[in-house]
């Protein structure tokens, strides 16, 4: 008798709990639209809160954006060494407390036809030096800004230009890079092969930016690589030319001399090299623009 009371209990109580449960989700269903705005609303709030703590962490400045393809960018930092993430340069820079060691780069570029000796900002830079000083570090560092700024975190770099001016980074319709080694034996390319793919899709993506009334930046390290230099050299200038011509901003680093002579003969190209201390050879990551830097 006992047992059978016992069921008829928990029989009602799974009924009971049931017809709750029925009925909290028949209301669920009626705010549903309102449920899934808050929870948009709340992811958005979230986002907008880390994208002003990680440019807390590493005291960042808010840009003036636009799109006029420009970027002011004074003392620039990579974002891994301005929160303290180093690497070889990071170490060397300053060890455990690197972060407060880490050398900041000003980087002033315009867009298409800003570099026409009247006093407008150059279209490109082109990095000289020997290796481990930097030059990579740089390229990346205006790149990834790009980046953050499009995202609307706030940037690696000092709040006001030499002019007292705030910073800016325009937004840019593509970013196009070539960095490092792409061989790839699956897509069946070489090094020099994956450069030169690279390459072009730099140059579609500047002439497609330039068709919409758009500016695209291209990152270039070391281009003409993996060849014979003086052909590399050839083919690497007549991307950065082209490049030019369709609008696109330019970083691009490199050891030829002929490059070197390409930066200092066009008017729209700023030429910089990474410095060394001149007794030891210790790199110091700081560039200096208007110099040509010996390779080794």
């Amino acid at each position: 008798r006992l047992s059978a009371a016992a069921r008829e209990a928990d029989a009602s109580l799974v009924a009971a709990e049931a017809r709750l449960l029925a009925a909290l989700a028949t209301l669920l269903r009626r705010a549903l639209p309102d449920l899934l705005e808050a929870v948009d609303a709340a992811a958005e709030l979230d986002a907008v809160l880390a994208r002003g703590k990680l440019g807390a962490a590493w005291d960042g400045a808010v840009p003036t954006v636009g799109e006029g393809g420009r970027v002011r960018l004074p003392l620039a930092r990579h974002p891994l060494l301005a929160l303290g993430r180093t690497g070889r340069e990071g170490r060397a820079a300053g060890g455990a407390d690197a972060a407060e060691a880490v050398v900041g780069n000003t980087v002033e570029l315009g867009g298409s036809g800003s570099g026409d000796g009247t006093g407008g900002l150059p279209q490109a830079l082109m990095l000289t030096g020997p290796n481990g000083g930097g030059k990579s570090v740089v390229l990346k560092t205006v790149a990834l800004l790009a980046v953050l700024a499009r995202l609307g975190v706030p940037l690696p770099c000092a709040s006001v230009c030499a002019d007292g001016s705030a910073p800016v980074c325009d937004f840019f319709e593509s970013i196009s890079t070539d960095l490092d080694d792409s061989q790839s034996l699956a897509a069946g390319a070489s090094s020099f092969t994956a450069h030169l793919r690279s390459c072009g899709a730099a140059l579609e993506a500047a002439a497609a930016a330039r068709g919409a009334g758009r500016h695209t930046m291209v990152v270039l390290d070391e281009p003409g690589a993996s060849t014979d230099p003086a052909q590399g050299a050839a083919i690497a200038r007549s991307v950065i030319e082209s490049l030019l011509d369709s609008g696109a901003l330019v970083l691009a680093s490199t050891h030829s001399d002929a490059l070197k002579t390409l930066g200092l003969a066009d008017a729209r190209i700023a030429v910089g090299s990474m410095s060394r201390e001149p007794e030891t050879g210790r790199p110091l990551y700081r560039m200096l623009l208007g110099c040509v830097g010996s390779s080794h």
